[in-house]
């Protein structure tokens, strides 16, 4: 079992495709898929206010990112 097995994730257009690359391979290999935006159990952003949020499914988490 992987650490994010069941998870879904969704990234924003507010990440770079950059982060988004990096984001994905880190999250796939542990176990977790990405989906659109409907279907995410986690919306990863760096901004609450994210284009497409009223399609996000209900009870998802948003993750905001820090940028370093």
């Amino acid at each position: 079992m992987s650490l994010f097995d069941g998870v879904t994730f969704f990234c924003t257009s507010t990440l770079s495709d950059k982060r988004k690359a990096e984001l994905t391979l880190l999250l796939e290999h542990n176990g977790a898929r990405p989906v659109p935006l409907g279907e995410a159990t986690h919306i990863i952003t760096l901004s609450l206010d994210y284009e497409g949020q009223d399609g996000a499914k209900e009870g998802s988490f948003v993750v905001t990112v820090r940028l370093s």
